[in-house]
C-alpha cells in the first residue's frame, strides 16, 4: 500500500499530538522525581515561604523524611496535576 500526500496531511496532526504527549509526559515524570527545598517550592507554586511551611504543617505537602525537601510529585498533587495533561514549567502550570 502506497501512501499519498493527502494521507500524510491527515496523519500528521495525529502523529504530532502523539509525539507532544510523549515528551510532555516524560518531562512531567522527570519533574515529579526531582526534589525542591521550600524556597524553590514557593517559586513553583507562586506563594510565600511561610505559606509553604503552613502547607507542610497542615499536611497538604509531604516532605522527604528529613523535612527539608518536597518532591515534584507532591507539588503536582497539591496543584491537582495528576492526569499528566498538565505540567509545571518554570513555575507555571501548563495544560496540554
Amino acid at each position: 500500500m502506497k501512501l499519498e500526500e493527502k494521507d500524510f496531511e491527515f496523519l500528521q496532526p495525529m502523529i504530532n499530538k502523539g509525539i507532544n504527549e510523549y515528551f510532555e509526559n516524560k518531562e512531567n515524570k522527570e519533574f515529579e522525581k526531582k526534589t525542591f527545598n521550600i524556597s524553590e517550592t514557593e517559586k513553583i507554586i507562586n506563594c510565600s515561604y511561610n505559606f509553604v511551611k503552613k502547607l507542610i504543617q497542615d499536611g497538604y505537602l509531604k516532605t522527604t523524611a528529613d523535612g527539608k525537601f518536597i518532591t515534584g510529585l507532591e507539588i503536582n498533587k497539591y496543584l491537582g496535576i495528576t492526569d499528566n495533561k498538565k505540567t509545571v514549567s518554570n513555575g507555571n502550570v501548563e495544560t496540554a
